[in-house]
């Protein structure tokens, strides 16, 4: 496994490697607010991937209205 280090743009790397995704994606995360990236899952998962998505259950994740 290759490791590689990002400082710039890693909004945009993420979103990147979400969209390359062809099997299965997993998010495990305390807080989840970006609309970008969620809506990123959402088309992975409409093309067939499998999405997971793992947030804590706090009002935060609920305020954001996904």
């Amino acid at each position: 496994m290759e490791i590689e280090v990002i400082f710039t743009d890693i909004k945009a790397r993420i979103i990147s490697e979400l969209e390359s995704a062809t099997k299965s994606i997993r998010v495990a995360m305390a807080y989840f607010r970006d609309d970008d990236i969620f809506d990123t899952l959402c088309k992975s998962a409409e093309r067939g991937v499998r999405v997971e998505l793992i947030i804590t259950n706090h009002k935060t994740n609920y305020e954001q209205g996904f």
